[in-house]
């Protein structure tokens, strides 16, 4: 049996230089095996990689190191933490080069300072330190569980409060400052705890207690093999000690504690009310992600946290270290519940090593510089300078055909690749600015002077990458402001018919306007006419895919063209001279409106009159109408079926006349009449007889008076000449 051909190793086409993206690069070259398998070539944008953590050192300001900002790795990023060991483990620097080991590389520090961000505020910031463990970051430790964070923080409270105040340091003198109601509420929750099966409250008496003992008692138990195991026990054994800690933290506040301890007795607060938060939501069963719905402060504020914890220097640091707010609104402080709660307990409690780290240099040195040499050697090729344009997706599946991307410069001759970095001080960096020396025209002040970074430079030529020949595979590693000019969703495969609405649920007019197409197709076709006529409302059913306006409306006025003809066959005469009037304005509302509804609309009037036309005949002859009326019934048609159809007559609609105006209309008044003269009592203008008083009026007001009809004065035996005139 002869073997096959050898099947080629996947191309795999990398867009993008970050971190996310070299870290998928270089989890892929970490096979045993990958070199058959992939064949991997990054496509980066300018003369660096790093993303927006890259740096570079400025040659024209003494080799000055210049970054995107100060960068600082929390000491819970073990996946970056284990790759930069890794990096680190497999390049093996030279004993006494520069940063030669991880340790060099990354310095631990335990402090960290919190303030509010306002600057009208003169309160110092508040150093917070925690100490060291023995472990290292990147160790591939298991995170710790909800209930975990939940049963630290309960303790450490517990054990925080009676430091709050000197003179109420033992929970003897802290209880018997509760109130009545609350005090009597603990043996009653000790003793449902022991109902549920927690022993760590077993013999306290209520008439001679050891408050001090009790709690060491219950904080020692879960240790030991008493501790509780079902999330019921874990609820009855917690929840003793958290109204413990709050009555005795809202004491203590009375007592005058803020002032002496403002910043842990905001920290004990938080951390009782956290702890409430993930008893009363179950978030042990459930997961931080249960509450990602609500806002953290909001979520706070319901379990029972003050507003001065709310607005207090740890929040506000918290929301502004992970840039939670609404559209970038300072003012408008807005983050999920449960995600910025993870994070926050995962920097405090679950850190490896120290606190956080901070980098030697700036990352593009102590980070992607050896790991793009590793890469390099790995058989990773890089092409700097050329920029993802624009992915063509694929229209019969969801995939890409296409990427096009822009090559951004020309090598100068000799250079088969660009080589990024230099060494400053025996360390491998990369320049802020590209090495010129590498580049077709590279001392011209205009090439200089282009932003080689920016998804506006210019490029040299445009190389389409064809999927199957130069890619089988993408990763996209690019921003999202780049991603958004240059991909699109790709196409999903076109449905059948009966399936488009529910696959396509923005669609749905269109998917609609395909079905009436079909039906019209479908009602167009002849009887006997062949198979293909027959066949043709499943052909526009087999495109599934929506449509076009433009082809819409050329499908739409075919199928009712065909329609129309079929149907003045069959309605008799005194109807088909309106049918080309209705087909014409038909197709001016499809035009302006190519829609399902209109279609639809169209479709039932259409079936409506074949309907009348199989009712009614033609009988008797028919007399012709004058141009622009409808056409009239026969004389023998109107009297065997006078009421059936009666003859209809339109009356042309009379025309406007224009009115003339014999003043500029500046000048003229239209349309307002001049008030009529009210007459004053007395002097001449009192009451008199109608005729009299009449005259008086048509003297003051001479242009109200009306001239006589010539008709009734000949009538009333005076000529017309002999009227009087008009004053």
């Amino acid at each position: 049996m002869s073997a096959g051909p050898p099947t080629r190793p996947r191309k795999l086409a990398v867009f993008g230089g970050g971190l996310g993206s070299l870290s998928a690069v270089f989890a892929l070259t970490e096979l045993p095996d990958w070199r058959e398998r992939y064949d991997i070539t990054v496509y980066q944008i300018g003369w660096r990689l790093g993303g927006k953590a890259r740096s570079g050192r400025n040659l024209r300001a003494h080799a000055r190191s210049e970054a995107l900002g100060h960068h600082v790795w929390f000491g819970w990023y073990d996946n970056a933490f284990a790759l930069a060991r890794r990096v680190y483990a497999e390049t093996r620097r030279a004993p006494g080069a520069p940063l030669a080991t991880f340790k060099e590389a990354f310095k631990p520090c335990d402090h960290l300072l919190l303030g509010t961000g306002d600057r009208s505020d003169r309160t110092p910031p508040w150093k917070m330190s925690l100490p060291r463990s023995d472990s290292l970051p990147g160790d591939g430790a298991a995170q710790p569980s909800v209930w975990h964070f939940a049963q630290t923080l309960l303790l450490w409270a517990i054990d925080c409060i009676p430091r709050l105040h000197p003179q109420y340091s033992t929970w003897s003198a802290i209880v018997p400052r509760w109130p009545d109601a609350s005090r009597s509420l603990w043996p009653a929750l000790m003793r449902r705890a022991g109902g549920q099966g927690v022993r760590a409250y077993d013999g306290f008496d209520p008439q001679s207690p050891d408050y001090d003992g009790l709690l060491r008692r219950a904080a020692a138990a879960v240790h030991g093999e008493d501790a509780p195991k079902t999330s019921r026990q874990r609820r009855a054994w917690a929840q003793p000690l958290t109204h413990c800690g709050e009555h005795s933290l809202r004491a203590l506040v009375g007592l005058g504690a803020r002032q002496s301890h403002p910043q842990f007795t905001i920290m004990v607060d938080l951390a009782l009310a956290t702890v409430r938060g993930i008893l009363h939501d179950g978030l042990d069963r459930a997961g931080f992600s249960a509450i990602d719905d609500q806002d953290l402060r909001a979520w706070l504020r319901r379990h029972g946290a003050s507003e001065e914890s709310l607005a207090s220097t740890v929040l506000v640091a918290l929301y502004a270290d992970h840039m939670s707010y609404e559209s970038g609104d300072v003012e408008r402080p807005v983050a999920a519940a449960g995600a910025l709660l993870r994070a926050a307990l995962r920097r405090y409690l679950a850190f490896s090593g120290a606190l956080y780290y901070t980098p030697a240099a700036g990352l593009g040195e102590v980070l992607f510089a050896p790991l793009y040499r590793l890469l390099r050697d790995r058989g990773v090729r890089f092409r700097f300078f050329h920029k993802l344009k624009h992915l063509c997706p694929n229209p019969r599946q969801p995939a890409v055909s296409a990427a096009v991307v822009g090559r951004q410069i020309e090598l100068a001759p000799g250079v088969d690749d660009y080589e990024p970095l230099i060494k400053v001080k025996g360390l491998p960096c990369w320049p802020s600015r590209p090495l010129y020396s590498q580049i077709v025209l590279g001392d011209d002040p205009v090439i200089q002077a282009i932003d080689f970074e920016a998804n506006e430079s210019p490029e040299v030529e445009e190389v389409v990458l064809r999927a199957g020949i130069d890619f089988d595979d993408i990763v996209l590693g690019v921003p999202p402001p780049a991603l958004a000019g240059a991909a699109r969703e790709p196409r999903r495969p076109r449905p059948a018919l009966g399936d488009h609405a529910r696959a396509h649920p923005l669609d749905r007019r269109h998917g609609r306007a395909v079905v009436a197409l079909a039906d019209l197709a479908a009602a167009a076709g002849r009887p006997g006419a062949g198979r293909r006529r027959r066949d043709r409302a499943h052909r526009i059913a087999a495109m599934g895919q929506p449509l076009d306006r433009r082809r819409l409306r050329g499908l739409a006025a075919r199928a009712l063209a065909r329609r129309d003809r079929l149907a003045q066959r069959a309605a008799p005469r005194t109807l088909r001279r309106r049918q080309p009037r209705a087909r014409a304005r038909h197709r001016r509302d499809l035009a302006q409106e190519p829609s399902a509804r209109l279609v639809a609309r169209g479709l039932a009037r259409r079936r409506r009159r074949v309907q009348l036309g199989a009712l009614a005949r033609p009988a008797g002859p028919r007399r012709r109408a004058p141009p622009g009326r409808p056409a009239l019934l026969g004389h023998a048609e109107r009297q065997r079926s006078p009421d059936r159809h009666p003859p209809r007559r339109s009356a042309a609609p009379p025309r406007r006349r224009r009115q003339r105006l014999s003043q500029p209309l500046a000048r003229r008044r239209l349309g307002r009449r001049r008030p009529r003269p009210r007459l004053r009592r007395g002097g001449g203008h009192g009451r008199a007889p109608g005729r009299a008083r009449a005259q008086r009026r048509s003297d003051r007001h001479p242009r109200r008076t009306r001239r006589p009809r010539p008709g009734v004065i000949a009538r009333a035996g005076r000529a017309p000449s002999e009227a009087r005139p008009r004053a």
